[in-house]
């Protein structure tokens, strides 16, 4: 008897530890730094992976608990500096752009309450804002043309993606998520 009320407080403990909010954000930040390194070949893979990611860490924890998330994805990419090859020298002058075009979604995804809504409302306005800041830097200071694409359409895709992906995890997991 006192041998399976060990084991019970046992795995109360570890769950406890599982459950706790300081890991749960620890997890989602190492996640966030760590996915351009590993997914480093692939734009569509690691934005999708990041935009969810950001999506999930909103929902789950609020603005005010996960805000440094915004920061990290960029700044890893651009320290890993494999995924624009060349033109990663450029990424630089659009860190701040992408700072805030990750706030703009992560905001958007999470206080638009109408069903799919906020999906589409934050990737459009994440994709939108992303591509008015390099084109006018492609303009102004000849950013390379790459970027045009890459901070367009593929952020589209991307965070369409990563926010259907958490969307439906969120729909999923209701429980966990409130």
């Amino acid at each position: 008897m006192q041998y399976y009320v060990k084991i019970e407080k046992e795995e109360n403990g570890f769950t406890k530890i599982l459950l706790s909010e300081k890991l749960q954000i620890g997890i989602l930040f190492l996640t966030l730094v760590t996915i351009p390194f590993v997914f480093d070949k692939s734009q569509y893979l690691t934005g999708t992976l990041v935009n969810m990611v950001l999506a999930l860490g909103i929902m789950k924890f609020g603005l005010k608990k996960i805000w440094p998330m915004v920061l990290l994805p960029s700044a890893s990419t651009y320290l890993h500096g494999v995924i624009f090859a060349g033109a990663t020298k450029f990424l630089i002058y659009l860190i701040p752009f992408i700072i805030t075009a990750n706030l703009i979604y992560a905001v958007l995804f999470r206080y638009i309450k109408k069903d799919v809504l906020n999906v589409i409302l934050a990737s459009v306005a994440k994709a939108g804002f992303l591509f008015i800041a390099a084109y006018i830097l492609h303009k102004t200071i000849s950013l390379p043309e790459i970027f045009l694409t890459t901070m367009g359409t593929m952020q589209l895709v991307t965070a369409l993606s990563g926010g259907f992906m958490a969307y439906t995890i969120v729909k999923q997991f209701k429980s966990f998520f409130n």
